[in-house]
């Protein structure tokens, strides 16, 4: 279970997505902070076979250093992917996956086998439908 958080620390306003792990009867539970300013939660979609979990947010976007940004307000419609880990010692934990680069994610949608996704990017009166694989790199 997720549920979508926004609290407030010292003045500032700060978002989480607080997970229940409902399998277990302690329900134990990770929140997965999210470091920029949220205007609007989306919504949280699970991978149906899996344990990823997907959180789309339209969030100021953040522009990085060296880098100029030309537009005012600058927004990013976009999503994070991570996973939840059952580890015998630590217990249950989330592993952040990664940051799809797209910024324009309108749709989002796991493929019923899992590792697999679709999203929907819209720009101006165009859309998109781009599909991505999350793939496990062996370490050397």
């Amino acid at each position: 279970m997720a549920v979508m958080n926004e609290y407030k620390e010292k003045k500032t306003v700060k978002y989480s997505v607080e997970l229940f792990d409902t399998k277990k009867q302690s329900f134990p539970h990770q929140q997965i902070l999210i470091n920029r300013e949220v205007i609007r939660f989306n919504s949280v979609y699970w991978e149906p076979q899996g344990t990823k979990i997907a959180i789309h947010t339209l969030a100021k976007r953040i522009v990085e250093s060296g880098k100029k940004d030309y537009t005012l307000d600058a927004q990013r419609n976009g999503v994070d992917i991570y996973e939840m880990i059952d580890d015998p010692i630590k217990g249950f934990i989330t592993k952040t996956i990664g940051f799809l680069p797209s910024e324009k994610v309108t749709g989002f949608s796991w493929s019923g086998a899992g590792d697999v996704f679709a999203v929907i990017e819209s720009e101006s009166s165009k859309n998109s439908i781009n599909f991505y694989m999350i793939s496990i790199e062996q370490q050397q």
